[in-house]
């Protein structure tokens, strides 16, 4: 399990690439238009303090139903790139955020897309199914198989799931510069039965926006240091609210790179359009009209 673990992160062209998106398009968007901005100078945080930013980073998101548009441009070190499209529907319910993605390759109509439900928070799940294979049913994750690649994607459940997010433990790193802005640092420290399993994941080291204590990138951590890591390039103002454009993704074991663009956001959506069920999977979601896009 440990190298199946240890391949994932050093093959994985993917990782963290929509949830993460997307958790940092929600917060700061949330936070900017939510939280009053901090005073300057920002000093270090004592624990009880960070606990409280923790907190209250778990519980921005944006109310109601929402949809983006999204591209991911993989750009390994050697060999071709390729491309992939998908949708993403978020929402939240009494156990967290919850998102439904559908990822395709627009080069391989045959491959079908693939569907996921996750729903994030204290206790996580992922299920899922293929468009071209419904007749088989929504499949749950098990928890033993949240650092595999789902299929070609290369992606796993844990990419979706943010679990870390909600860790308990953590370790406060103090304030640093992430591009240009300051963060504050926290590494947070996965729970027993998680490290037990995989004792070499170290943790994640997660920062947040010292003003407005939105999440502005994160690094998975193993024995020997940073295994990935992401840069936000651009954001986007769509009507009164920010959103994130563009972000890069980078295997500092590998120097791969990943690139996510969000090409249209629609929110404000009829929540009761929108099935967030494992069985709601076997169902197209309805569609958004264009004019509810905003396209950029």
């Amino acid at each position: 399990m440990i190298a199946l673990f240890s391949r994932f992160f050093l093959n994985c062209r993917l990782l963290l690439l929509s949830g993460l998106a997307v958790l940092l398009s929600v917060s700061i968007l949330e936070a900017q238009r939510r939280l009053p901005p901090r005073q300057i100078p920002y000093t270090e945080l004592e624990r009880e303090e960070g606990m409280a930013r923790l907190a209250e980073m778990r519980e921005l998101g944006v109310e109601g139903v929402y949809t983006l548009l999204f591209e991911i441009r993989v750009m390994p070190r050697r060999g071709e790139e390729k491309r992939f499209q998908g949708q993403l529907w978020g929402s939240r319910n009494a156990a967290g955020p919850v998102f439904r993605y559908e990822i395709w390759d627009p080069e391989n109509e045959n491959a079908g897309t693939e569907r996921l439900l996750v729903q994030s928070g204290g206790d996580p799940s992922v299920w899922m199914v293929n468009s071209s294979d419904l007749e088989n049913g929504v499949r749950q994750i098990s928890e033993e198989e949240i650092f595999e690649p789902l299929g070609e994607l290369e992606v796993a459940p844990f990419d979706f799931q943010l679990p870390f997010v909600y860790w308990k433990e953590f370790e406060y790193e103090g304030l640093s510069r992430v591009r240009g802005r300051s963060s504050h640092g926290f590494l947070m420290k996965p729970p027993g039965r998680l490290s037990d399993e995989f004792p070499w994941l170290k943790g994640v080291r997660m920062f947040l926006d010292a003003e407005f204590n939105a999440m502005t990138g994160a690094e998975i951590v193993g024995e020997k240091g940073v295994l990935r890591s992401f840069n936000i390039i651009d954001i986007k103002k769509v009507g009164d609210q920010w959103i994130v454009k563009t972000i890069d993704f980078r295997d500092e074991t590998t120097g791969d790179k990943s690139r996510l663009r969000i090409g249209a956001a629609a929110l404000d959506l009829d929540e009761e359009m929108f099935d967030f069920s494992p069985d709601g999977l076997l169902r197209a979601f309805p569609a958004v009209s264009r004019d509810e896009f905003d396209f950029f």
